[in-house]
């Protein structure tokens, strides 16, 4: 990795758990899944994206564009009910060199084949990437 990564936790699917699916798995444990040491990471919510209303996308771009702004890549674990809406939303009010990257997954963390742990792996990737400077926010998915 060429630049720090934060990873910020939302909840959504990537950190479902258990028979009924709910977000429980903080961004320690998903970064743990996905076999990532030395990731800073910060809880920001524990919603699924059907859940995310318009102050919590604010909190979440508006936290992502700050961190990205301090330098640090930036990966944002989301629902992906309204991953897109939020990660625009990130876009309009981003315009650091750092890359926000959204991702989360199809498949509850507790769940065979789990997409998330590869999904996160690739989206730490590339927000420590040097060439993802300028990129801007960009979603990193399958």
């Amino acid at each position: 990795m060429e630049r720090e990564v934060l990873v910020l936790a939302t909840g959504g699917t990537i950190a479902m758990r258990g028979p009924r699916a709910v977000p429980s798995a903080g961004p320690s444990e998903l970064l743990d899944a996905a076999g990532l040491k030395g990731v800073e990471s910060r809880e920001l919510l524990g919603v699924p994206g059907a859940h995310m209303g318009l102050e919590d996308a604010l909190l979440v771009a508006g936290t992502a564009a700050r961190e990205a702004a301090a330098g640090k890549g930036v990966v944002v674990t989301h629902g992906t009910d309204t991953l897109e809406e939020t990660a625009m939303l990130c876009d309009l009010m981003h315009d650091g060199e750092a890359p926000v990257v959204f991702t989360g997954a199809i498949r509850p963390a507790s769940a065979p084949g789990a997409d998330g742990p590869a999904n996160l792996i690739d989206a730490v990737a590339v927000a420590g990437a040097g060439q993802a400077a300028g990129l801007g926010c960009v979603v990193v998915f399958a």
